[in-house]
């Protein structure tokens, strides 16, 4: 078996026939889909059965709540394709996603294959944005995979990921538990320890939905205590590492910090004290990341690397403002 494919399922009864129907309808054929019902307290679990008594390459596993990581090691455990993917419950693969990632396995035997996708309104039916590129090839070093990834700002979200599961068993490659936001994150740039090859996919593939009201507008301080936490392992992990991947990850710390500085004026006046203090306690750490930030890095010579990155924040989210994001 080529796919095992994982998908964490809680609360999710409306969205995941349609989740599940966009992989069966896959041209290729040869795959698992293991639905990790993660204590869900509306229909799902059955829903998932009922799916399962359709297509015999459906498994259902259950446990108790928790998280979304907790479901995705469940699910990987469980696996048994040469590849393991992603997908979320309320999301979907595009036509011809399983072949063309397929195609590009057998041709490259790759240790991960990365995959173009698009962003849509799933009320309107609007594209919001397409996460494609080009790259002019199809194998690459990890060290190519790494550049790339930062220079063409490829989220990393799990799910445009298919990557060989011995590697991960080998290693021990897992998702961090008990961490609410930015999880992904940390998985990725511990997978990408243990990369020797990548293959870049750009034919469509996958397909994230955003709902009506799932944008978020506020950041609870709990959720920045866990973004601190991400980027402070990032930040033991950068230093552990050398080249492109620890600029990668040096580089995703300043955008989980960006993202939540942009919410930094909401929290309270003991919050904010908090959040200040931390960026300060990591002066030296945020230095060296934002060498890769020649706009902020040129501002924090003036302002301070606090000051920069949260002007440079309000930035970003007065733009999104403007652009109707």
């Amino acid at each position: 078996m080529l796919f095992s494919i994982v998908v964490p399922v809680y609360n999710a009864q409306k969205y995941l026939e349609n989740t599940v129907e966009s992989v069966r309808q896959q041209s290729f054929r040869d795959w698992e889909l293991i639905l990790v019902d993660d204590g869900s307290t509306d229909d799902s679990l059955r829903v998932c059965r009922s799916l399962e008594a359709l297509d015999t390459r459906i498994h259902v596993l259950t446990q108790p709540n928790g998280g979304p990581s907790a479901a995705r090691n469940t699910g990987t455990a469980a696996a048994q394709g040469e590849y393991v993917l992603f997908l979320d419950s309320d999301d979907e693969y595009l036509p011809g996603a399983l072949a063309a990632v397929a195609e590009m396995t057998e041709a490259t035997g790759a240790d991960v294959v990365v995959s173009a996708m698009q962003i849509l309104r799933r009320d309107s039916r609007e594209i919001v944005s397409k996460m494609d590129f080009d790259l002019g090839g199809s194998r690459f070093t990890r060290e190519e995979l790494c550049r790339a990834m930062r220079e063409k700002r490829l989220a990393p979200g799990p799910c445009r990921y298919a990557v060989k599961l011995q590697m991960l068993r080998e290693n021990s490659v897992r998702f961090p538990e008990k961490i609410s936001i930015a999880e992904d994150c940390l998985w990725l740039c511990t997978m990408l320890e243990y990369v020797k090859t990548a293959a870049f996919n750009s034919a469509p593939f996958y397909q994230y939905n955003v709902h009506s009201g799932s944008i978020t507008t506020t950041m609870s301080y709990v959720r920045m205590k866990d973004l601190m936490t991400v980027c402070e392992r990032l930040f033991v992990m950068g230093k552990a590492g050398s080249g492109e991947l620890q600029a990668l990850r040096f580089n995703y710390c300043c955008i989980l910090t960006n993202s939540m500085l942009q919410h930094f004026a909401g929290q309270s006046a003991e919050h904010r004290r908090s959040i200040r203090a931390w960026v300060r306690q990591h002066d030296r750490e945020f230095s060296e990341a934002l060498h890769q930030q020649p706009l902020i890095r040129l501002a924090s010579f003036f302002l301070g690397n606090f000051r920069a990155m949260r002007l440079f924040a309000q930035a970003v989210r007065w733009k999104g403002k403007l652009s109707g994001r």
